[in-house]
C-alpha cells in the first residue's frame, strides 16, 4: 500500500507499493543546511509562515521488515541536493519487495554514497 506522511513541516515520507519507505528531512536535528538552526528552536519549522526551506536534506530508507539501507557511517545520508534526493527516491522505488540490504547481490554503502 502506498502512502504519504508529512513530518513537522520539515520533511516527508513516501511508502511505495514495494514496501520500501523513503524519508526526506530538512530541519533542526537533520543532516542538512538547517541542522544547526538551534536546539532551543527545534519546533521552528512549525512556527513559521507555512514554509520551511533548506538547500539540502537528509535521506533514509527502510523496508517493511524494518531493515534500513546502510550508509558508511549511519542509516541516513545528509546534505543532499534536490537532484540527489530525486535520484535516491527513484532508486528505492525501483527496489523489489524482497530485496534485503547487505545481501551479496545487494547494494553496498559505497553505491549509495556519492552516487545517489
Amino acid at each position: 500500500m502506498s502512502k504519504f506522511l508529512s513530518c513537522q513541516n520539515k520533511g516527508f515520507q513516501l511508502t511505495f507499493e514495494n514496501g520500501w519507505t523513503v524519508s526526506v528531512q530538512w530541519g533542526p536535528g537533520n543532516y542538512c543546511e538547517r541542522q544547526s538552526y538551534g536546539v532551543r528552536e527545534f519546533d521552528a519549522p512549525l512556527n513559521g509562515n507555512g514554509f520551511w526551506t533548506s538547500d539540502t536534506a537528509e535521506v533514509a530508507a527502510w523496508n517493511s521488515y524494518g531493515e534500513w539501507l546502510p550508509f558508511t557511517h549511519d542509516t541516513v545520508k545528509g546534505w543532499n541536493s534536490t537532484d540527489e534526493v530525486a535520484a535516491f527516491v527513484a532508486r528505492v522505488a525501483a527496489l523489489s519487495a524482497d530485496f534485503h540490504p547487505g545481501e551479496p547481490e545487494g547494494w553496498e554503502c559505497d553505491e549509495f554514497e556519492g552516487d545517489i
